[in-house]
């Protein structure tokens, strides 16, 4: 169940940094990337690609 909720959550970690973060019609983070180190630290995982 925790590999779902982290899996979800990274996901929309991803899409909303992707609407969120961004300089006019640029991303200013790769929102992928981003949402993978964001659920390093809050869900304690490790690397998953």
């Amino acid at each position: 169940m925790l590999v779902l909720l982290t899996a979800v959550a990274t996901a929309a970690i991803a899409i909303v940094s992707k609407h969120t973060l961004r300089l006019r019609t640029a991303n200013i983070f790769n929102p992928a990337a981003l949402a993978l180190v964001a659920t390093f630290y809050l869900f304690d995982t490790a690397q998953s690609w």
